[in-house]
């Protein structure tokens, strides 16, 4: 994947069992990448899906269903549904669902300059409203 240093495959998962396939759906990624360089994907697994990685861009995510678990900044963390998380460039984490039901999230790596850009865009609005 671009963006990424290290990207594992999804980790293998349990053996598949009655159990596994009652959760109703499959393991997967689905990624894609604009002309801008903004990449997309969307992660659909159970247990361990990634390894400790880091990213050269800004991470945002939307956890859709199940627990997701990270390590980010030397603590466990935890989301579910509705929630949003923001990884910061050159952070490691890794990532797991966090019970039997699985996980599916959807994250959008967003390029540092493209961050700074809008940065830069609301000084100008905040000098330009200021005289």
């Amino acid at each position: 994947m671009r963006g990424v240093e290290r990207a594992d495959e999804l980790a293998p998962g349990a053996a598949a069992g009655l159990e596994r396939s009652c959760a109703g759906f499959s393991d997967g990624l689905s990624v894609s990448i604009d002309e801008s360089g903004v990449e997309r994907l969307e992660a659909r697994f159970h247990g361990n899906g990634f390894s400790p990685h880091r990213h050269d861009t800004y991470a945002l995510g939307l956890t859709l269903h199940g627990v997701q678990t990270f390590r980010y900044r030397g603590a466990l963390r935890f989301s579910r549904p509705g929630n949003v998380i923001v990884l910061h460039p050159d952070e490691v984490h890794d990532g797991a669902a966090g019970d039997e039901a699985g996980l599916i999230y959807r994250m959008i790596y967003l390029p540092p300059g493209m961050i700074a850009a809008t940065q830069a865009f609301e000084a100008v609005l905040a000098e330009h409203a200021s005289t």
